[in-house]
Protein backbone atom coordinates (compact mmCIF):
# COMPACT_ATOMS: atom_id res chain seq x y z
CA UNK A 1 0.00 0.00 0.00
CA UNK A 2 2.73 2.02 0.72
CA UNK A 3 5.01 1.39 -2.67
CA UNK A 4 1.84 2.39 -4.28
CA UNK A 5 0.99 5.49 -2.52
CA UNK A 6 4.67 6.97 -3.15
CA UNK A 7 4.07 6.23 -6.66
CA UNK A 8 1.03 8.13 -7.11
CA UNK A 9 2.53 10.94 -6.11
CA UNK A 10 4.19 11.33 -9.66
CA UNK A 11 1.40 10.85 -11.60
CA UNK A 12 0.68 13.86 -13.90
CA UNK A 13 -2.59 14.87 -13.68
CA UNK A 14 -2.16 17.67 -16.36
CA UNK A 15 -1.67 15.12 -19.32
CA UNK A 16 -4.26 14.75 -22.08
CA UNK A 17 -7.25 12.15 -21.61
CA UNK A 18 -7.31 9.90 -24.61
CA UNK A 19 -8.43 6.36 -25.17
CA UNK A 20 -5.12 5.21 -25.66
CA UNK A 21 -3.67 7.61 -22.71
CA UNK A 22 -6.37 6.12 -20.12
CA UNK A 23 -5.51 2.20 -21.57
CA UNK A 24 -1.49 3.12 -20.82
CA UNK A 25 -2.49 4.60 -17.34
CA UNK A 26 -4.48 1.73 -16.83
CA UNK A 27 -1.54 -0.94 -17.80
CA UNK A 28 0.61 1.29 -15.37
CA UNK A 29 -1.65 1.04 -12.52
CA UNK A 30 -2.53 -2.15 -12.78
CA UNK A 31 1.10 -3.66 -10.69
CA UNK A 32 0.14 -1.02 -8.32
CA UNK A 33 -3.57 -2.09 -7.98
CA UNK A 34 -1.90 -5.72 -7.13
CA UNK A 35 0.55 -4.33 -4.90
CA UNK A 36 -2.59 -2.34 -2.63
CA UNK A 37 -4.05 -5.54 -2.59
CA UNK A 38 -1.20 -7.68 -1.43
CA UNK A 39 -0.61 -4.66 1.19
CA UNK A 40 -4.32 -4.91 2.67
CA UNK A 41 -4.30 -8.83 2.42
CA UNK A 42 -1.26 -8.69 4.45
CA UNK A 43 -2.59 -6.26 6.92
CA UNK A 44 -5.59 -8.83 7.70
CA UNK A 45 -4.62 -11.96 6.83
CA UNK A 46 -3.51 -12.79 10.50
CA UNK A 47 -6.48 -11.39 12.06
CA UNK A 48 -8.78 -13.27 9.33
CA UNK A 49 -6.75 -16.44 10.21
CA UNK A 50 -6.76 -16.20 13.66
CA UNK A 51 -10.57 -15.67 13.91
CA UNK A 52 -11.28 -18.19 11.45
CA UNK A 53 -9.01 -20.80 13.86
CA UNK A 54 -9.35 -19.31 17.72
CA UNK A 55 -12.25 -17.58 17.65
CA UNK A 56 -13.05 -13.56 17.80
CA UNK A 57 -12.15 -13.34 21.43
CA UNK A 58 -8.76 -14.10 20.30
CA UNK A 59 -9.40 -11.33 17.71
CA UNK A 60 -10.41 -9.00 19.45
CA UNK A 61 -6.56 -9.33 22.14
CA UNK A 62 -5.06 -9.65 18.82
CA UNK A 63 -6.62 -6.62 17.10
CA UNK A 64 -6.34 -4.02 20.08
CA UNK A 65 -2.88 -4.67 19.95
CA UNK A 66 -1.77 -3.97 16.60
CA UNK A 67 -3.42 -0.83 16.71
CA UNK A 68 -0.16 0.17 18.26
CA UNK A 69 2.10 -1.21 15.43
CA UNK A 70 -0.31 0.50 12.87
CA UNK A 71 0.34 4.02 14.78
CA UNK A 72 4.09 3.86 14.76
CA UNK A 73 3.87 3.00 11.09
CA UNK A 74 3.05 6.50 10.20
CA UNK A 75 6.79 6.98 11.04
CA UNK A 76 8.02 5.43 8.07
CA UNK A 77 4.90 6.17 5.66
CA UNK A 78 5.75 10.08 6.29
CA UNK A 79 9.74 9.40 5.47
CA UNK A 80 9.45 7.15 2.85
CA UNK A 81 6.35 9.89 0.88
CA UNK A 82 9.51 12.49 1.40
CA UNK A 83 12.13 10.35 0.26
CA UNK A 84 11.04 9.40 -2.94
CA UNK A 85 11.45 12.57 -4.81
CA UNK A 86 15.03 12.61 -3.24
CA UNK A 87 15.96 9.58 -4.08
CA UNK A 88 14.43 9.76 -7.22
CA UNK A 89 16.67 12.62 -8.24
CA UNK A 90 19.85 11.30 -6.63
CA UNK A 91 19.25 8.44 -9.08
CA UNK A 92 19.66 10.55 -11.87
CA UNK A 93 22.36 12.83 -10.99
CA UNK A 94 24.00 11.01 -8.46
CA UNK A 95 23.72 7.18 -8.14
CA UNK A 96 26.77 6.79 -5.87
CA UNK A 97 25.21 9.09 -3.15
CA UNK A 98 21.60 7.00 -3.31
CA UNK A 99 23.25 4.39 -1.96
CA UNK A 100 24.40 5.87 0.89
CA UNK A 101 21.81 8.02 2.05
CA UNK A 102 19.87 4.96 2.12
CA UNK A 103 21.78 3.14 4.60
CA UNK A 104 21.90 6.53 6.67
CA UNK A 105 18.18 6.85 6.27
CA UNK A 106 17.65 3.21 7.47
CA UNK A 107 20.53 3.60 10.49
CA UNK A 108 18.55 6.63 11.28
CA UNK A 109 14.90 4.84 11.01
CA UNK A 110 16.33 2.20 13.26
CA UNK A 111 17.28 4.97 16.09
CA UNK A 112 13.91 6.30 15.62
CA UNK A 113 12.29 2.85 16.52
CA UNK A 114 14.10 2.08 19.94
CA UNK A 115 12.48 4.68 22.21
CA UNK A 116 9.22 3.34 20.76
CA UNK A 117 9.79 0.13 21.44
CA UNK A 118 10.99 1.12 24.59
CA UNK A 119 7.87 3.17 25.29
CA UNK A 120 5.68 0.48 24.39
CA UNK A 121 7.18 -1.88 26.78
CA UNK A 122 7.28 0.86 29.74
CA UNK A 123 4.89 3.27 29.34
CA UNK A 124 2.10 1.91 26.94
CA UNK A 125 1.54 -1.06 29.29
CA UNK A 126 1.43 1.32 32.43
CA UNK A 127 -1.14 3.35 30.75
CA UNK A 128 -3.02 0.10 29.56
CA UNK A 129 -3.09 -1.21 33.43
CA UNK A 130 -3.97 2.38 34.84
CA UNK A 131 -6.89 3.48 32.00
CA UNK A 132 -7.80 0.52 30.25
CA UNK A 133 -7.79 -2.90 31.75
CA UNK A 134 -9.97 -4.39 29.92
CA UNK A 135 -7.24 -4.76 27.39
CA UNK A 136 -4.06 -5.80 29.52
CA UNK A 137 -4.55 -8.83 27.59
CA UNK A 138 -3.10 -6.87 24.76
CA UNK A 139 -0.25 -5.74 26.27
CA UNK A 140 2.14 -8.93 25.36
CA UNK A 141 0.74 -8.52 21.91
CA UNK A 142 2.32 -4.82 21.70
CA UNK A 143 5.49 -5.95 23.32
CA UNK A 144 6.28 -8.63 20.73
CA UNK A 145 4.64 -6.75 17.64
CA UNK A 146 6.93 -4.00 18.59
CA UNK A 147 10.09 -5.81 17.93
CA UNK A 148 8.82 -5.94 14.19
CA UNK A 149 9.16 -1.99 13.73
CA UNK A 150 13.10 -1.52 13.14
CA UNK A 151 12.58 -4.29 10.54
CA UNK A 152 9.43 -2.63 9.50
CA UNK A 153 10.43 0.98 9.16
CA UNK A 154 14.05 -0.42 7.20
CA UNK A 155 12.07 -2.06 4.24
CA UNK A 156 9.94 0.48 4.06
CA UNK A 157 12.73 2.71 2.83
CA UNK A 158 14.53 -0.03 0.91
CA UNK A 159 11.20 0.07 -1.31
CA UNK A 160 11.81 3.54 -1.95
CA UNK A 161 14.72 2.94 -2.78
CA UNK A 162 13.88 0.37 -5.19
CA UNK A 163 10.62 2.22 -6.62
CA UNK A 164 13.53 5.48 -6.74
CA UNK A 165 15.44 3.40 -9.72
CA UNK A 166 12.00 2.15 -11.34
CA UNK A 167 12.53 -1.02 -11.25
CA UNK A 168 10.51 -4.03 -12.56
CA UNK A 169 7.03 -3.62 -11.24
CA UNK A 170 6.21 -7.32 -11.65
CA UNK A 171 9.35 -7.96 -9.47
CA UNK A 172 7.76 -5.76 -6.90
CA UNK A 173 4.84 -7.40 -6.71
CA UNK A 174 6.43 -10.95 -6.37
CA UNK A 175 8.61 -9.49 -3.50
CA UNK A 176 5.49 -8.42 -1.91
CA UNK A 177 3.39 -11.61 -2.76
CA UNK A 178 6.36 -13.80 -1.27
CA UNK A 179 5.85 -12.12 1.86
CA UNK A 180 2.52 -12.48 2.51
CA UNK A 181 2.88 -16.28 1.28
CA UNK A 182 5.45 -16.54 4.08
CA UNK A 183 2.69 -14.50 6.88
CA UNK A 184 0.28 -16.67 5.90
CA UNK A 185 1.75 -20.16 5.51
CA UNK A 186 3.50 -19.33 9.06
CA UNK A 187 -0.20 -18.26 10.29
CA UNK A 188 -1.41 -21.59 9.30
CA UNK A 189 1.07 -23.76 11.16
CA UNK A 190 1.42 -21.53 14.29
CA UNK A 191 -2.14 -19.93 15.11
CA UNK A 192 -4.15 -23.90 16.15
CA UNK A 193 -1.42 -24.55 18.84
CA UNK A 194 -0.58 -20.86 20.16
CA UNK A 195 -3.39 -18.62 19.10
CA UNK A 196 -3.10 -14.67 19.48
CA UNK A 197 1.05 -14.86 20.44
CA UNK A 198 1.72 -16.83 17.58
CA UNK A 199 0.37 -14.30 15.26
CA UNK A 200 2.49 -11.91 16.93
CA UNK A 201 5.70 -13.33 16.49
CA UNK A 202 4.46 -14.48 12.65
CA UNK A 203 4.52 -10.70 12.40
CA UNK A 204 7.89 -9.96 13.27
CA UNK A 205 9.03 -12.69 11.77
CA UNK A 206 7.24 -11.45 8.68
CA UNK A 207 8.90 -7.98 8.80
CA UNK A 208 12.40 -9.67 9.14
CA UNK A 209 11.59 -11.95 6.06
CA UNK A 210 10.34 -8.64 4.55
CA UNK A 211 13.65 -6.84 5.07
CA UNK A 212 15.87 -9.47 4.23
CA UNK A 213 13.75 -9.98 0.94
CA UNK A 214 13.71 -6.42 -0.19
CA UNK A 215 17.17 -5.61 0.37
CA UNK A 216 18.48 -8.57 -1.08
CA UNK A 217 16.91 -7.38 -4.46
CA UNK A 218 18.20 -4.38 -3.45
CA UNK A 219 21.69 -5.31 -3.97
CA UNK A 220 20.96 -7.65 -6.55
CA UNK A 221 19.82 -4.73 -8.57
CA UNK A 222 22.47 -1.88 -6.96
CA UNK A 223 24.17 -0.40 -10.08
Amino acid sequence: VSQSRYWLQGIDIRAGVSRSGVLSALKQAFPFGLLMLIGMTYARLDAVLLGLIRGNFEVGIYGAGYKFFEAASIVPSAVGAALLPYFSKLHIDQPKKLEKELLKVMGLLLLVSVPIIAAYWSVVPWIINWILPQYTGSIRVIEVLSLGMPFYFAHNVVSVYLLSKGQNLARMVMLAASVLMINGVANLMLIGQYGYMASAWVGVGSEIAALGIYFGYAKLVRK
